[in-house]
């Protein structure tokens, strides 16, 4: 669970799920939009961290915005190799994967 604290000083208990992508590094960054739910009078994007092979590469405040690039060719991967994106969000958001 995350809690977020508004500008009221009322918490919010966020339950947060794990989307998982498994494939293959092919040289390209992977473009996600991030949904945005109403906790109280704050919005808030529903993204809550990524993590590439297990490493943080994207933090909850980089995650503020309405989409967002996994930045993997920054990651110096070698083509073909394989990885697993972790993105953490809010239970309260809707998720599609594509095949």
């Amino acid at each position: 669970m995350f809690v977020l604290l508004n500008n009221h000083l009322k918490s919010q208990t966020i339950k947060l799920d794990t989307m998982l992508l498994k494939g293959s590094f092919f040289g390209k960054d992977i473009y996600v939009q991030n949904p945005q739910i109403i906790v109280g009078k704050d919005t808030i994007y529903t993204a809550q961290q990524v993590l590439v092979n297990d490493s943080l590469v994207l933090n909850y405040m980089q995650l503020q915005k309405s989409a967002f690039a996994i930045p993997l060719t920054k990651l110096h991967l070698k083509e073909g190799t394989p990885i697993t994106i972790k993105i953490i969000h809010s239970l309260k958001c809707i998720c599609y994967s594509f095949n």
